[in-house]
């Protein structure tokens, strides 16, 4: 059970999130589309909130998709770690489709128009990261290019 609020504070985001403005509010600015791995970096670093999808344990739903909002971070502003953190207890239901099977999908999102950006994890240890970007389709992040992208710079 350590192992697994371990794995749980070291690596959960979310699956679909609401708008957050990136105007004016921010000495960074989003990088340019064709960085991928630095606008997923960007993304993780400047969303406060995700969204967990794990495959319910609960009636009347076992064994589909279940999705919860979180509170997320990745550190302080404007020195991000790229490992984002979420404060969770066991009475919360998706924890407890954890402590069942580790199954799950984390995704956050920037804005609501069509050309922003949405980020999704693939399970607890980064095996996948995909970037959503503007309108084309969707591009793969490896970890490693993930941890090694440089969020932001600062514009003045």
């Amino acid at each position: 059970m350590r192992s697994l609020w371990r794995a749980v504070r070291v690596f959960l985001l979310g699956l679909s999130l609401a708008s957050l403005s990136l105007s004016g509010a921010s000495r960074f600015h989003i990088p340019p589309h064709d960085q991928v791995a630095r606008v997923a970096r960007f993304v993780a670093h400047q969303v406060d909130w995700a969204s967990m999808a794990t495959i319910s344990t609960h009636k009347p739903v076992v064994g589909q998709p279940f999705s919860n909002v979180f509170s997320v971070s990745d550190g302080p502003r404007g020195s991000g770690s790229g490992v984002p953190y979420m404060y969770l207890t066991r009475m919360e239901i998706s924890v407890q489709d954890l402590e069942v099977s580790l199954t799950q999908d984390i995704s956050v999102k920037t804005g609501t128009e069509p050309s922003c950006s949405e980020v999704s994890w693939s399970s607890f240890l980064v095996f996948q990261v995909w970037v959503l970007d503007y309108f084309g389709g969707v591009k793969t992040v490896t970890p490693d290019e993930y941890f090694q992208a440089t969020p932001y710079r600062k514009h003045h």
